[in-house]
């Protein structure tokens, strides 16, 4: 079969537009959403690592999406499917299916934030211009021209930094093992606790290639607090430690995601699992944070 020409992400999109309709609050006039490719290395034996020299995490490509409209979210994930010589590893190969993850920010960027922290930048730019040519440096002149040439690229990453408020809290839990009767077991076990803290629908449980990653409605976590008298993520993640445990499951690591990017569900991972939220039955229309989108994207003639 010859390699496809295009870098894949979407793999299924109703389930796309079930994550858009269901988890992806309406922006304020000062927001964006953010989505990025990234290359991870986990899955590539000592021979890949050096034939495609890739790091251990490559943010590649990065998409700002300004419209609050399900097909511009749409083309946003579609952006991302370039062709697969538009970015190459250091060996100056395309990236490799099995490193390939599509991430995004489960916050909205605040734009405003973000565009204040460029003009520092910028500002901060044009000063180590001017100082290194009043000092005659030319190491400094040189490097400063470099920042202005990449000025766009630092922009991005600080509109990948700028959060805004989100609708939901991201515990991520690497876990291996638990595709078995123990791991349903503990899984169901964690999903009855979830329910009887928050009430259905108000936590996702989102299937990964590493594991689970749960989003839990910030709104619901404050009666968890009063209840327990403590943090009311630790208290969940402590309940999740304690039901993997003592059904076999290796846990690798259950943490606050703090960086709010988790794998964009309806997308592959590493070439070959799709992400997508196992509980969408927990959700009623009313739930919905849009209307669900008649949207259909158009399919070129064979």
């Amino acid at each position: 079969m010859p390699e496809r020409n295009t870098y894949k992400f979407l793999e299924d999109v109703d389930e796309l537009r079930w994550f858009w309709t269901y988890a992806m609050r309406p922006l304020k006039p000062n927001e964006v959403y953010f989505i990025s490719t990234s290359a991870r290395n986990k899955r590539l034996n000592d021979a890949e690592r050096g034939y495609f020299n890739v790091g251990r995490s490559e943010m590649w490509h990065r998409e700002v999406i300004t419209r609050d409209h399900y097909a511009h979210f749409l083309r946003g994930v579609r952006r991302c499917e370039t062709n697969r010589l538009a970015y190459l590893t250091k060996g100056g190969m395309p990236y490799p299916d099995k490193v390939l993850v599509l991430y995004i920010n489960i916050a909205p960027v605040n734009a405003y934030s973000a565009m204040t922290k460029q003009i520092d930048s910028l500002i901060t730019t044009q000063r180590e211009l001017v100082d290194s040519v009043l000092k005659n440096s030319r190491q400094g002149i040189e490097q400063a021209y470099r920042n202005i040439r990449h000025s766009h690229t630092t922009g991005q990453s600080v509109f990948a930094r700028s959060f805004s408020d989100s609708e939901w809290v991201d515990i991520d839990s690497d876990i291996e093992g638990y595709d078995n009767e123990g791991g349903r077991k503990a899984i169901d076990g964690i999903k009855e606790f979830l329910y009887a803290e928050l009430d259905k629908g108000n936590f996702m449980q989102i299937g990964t290639a590493g594991g689970l990653h749960w989003l839990i409605r910030k709104s619901k976590l404050s009666g968890v607090g009063r209840k327990y008298k403590a943090d009311p993520i630790s208290i969940i993640v402590q309940f999740m430690r304690s039901a993997f445990a003592p059904n076999g499951i290796t846990v690798n690591e259950i943490i606050k995601n703090r960086n709010e990017m988790i794998p964009l569900p309806g997308t592959l991972q590493y070439g070959f699992h799709t992400v997508r939220v196992l509980n969408k039955d927990d959700f009623t229309e009313d739930l919905r944070l849009h209307d669900w989108p008649d949207y259909v994207e158009y399919q070129p003639s064979p």
